[in-house]
């Protein structure tokens, strides 16, 4: 789950390499790297249902009924990519936690 974090600071182009400096970074920490990750996710993933329900709801409210699908998936594509840039976020900053690069990074 490392690997594109680690590709980017090391410029390493050997898939095997990644893995294994994926894998030592996350040794003891895989379950609560794992849980962490999966409560960004499914918190997400309900904000962005109730966004696109009231969205929709809105909407169609606004305009009689018949409703505009171009704005609910507009207001959904970006709730989904604010997400996505949490959770890379996130990511990264397991990575910097993990790999002592803290002082690095600041």
């Amino acid at each position: 789950m490392l690997i594109p974090v680690i590709l980017a600071d090391h410029q390493e182009r050997n898939p095997v390499e990644l893995l294994k400096q994926s894998w030592s970074l996350t040794r003891d920490n895989g379950f609560a790297i794992l849980f962490f990750l999966l409560i960004i996710m499914v918190v997400g993933a309900i904000v962005m249902n109730v966004l696109e329900a009231l969205t929709g709801i809105l909407v169609g409210l606004a305009t009689g009924g018949e409703g505009w699908m171009l704005i609910v998936n507009l207001v959904s594509a970006l709730v989904g990519t604010i997400f996505q840039l949490i959770l890379s976020a996130a990511i990264a900053s397991i990575y910097i936690e993990l790999s002592g690069r803290r002082s690095a990074a600041l």
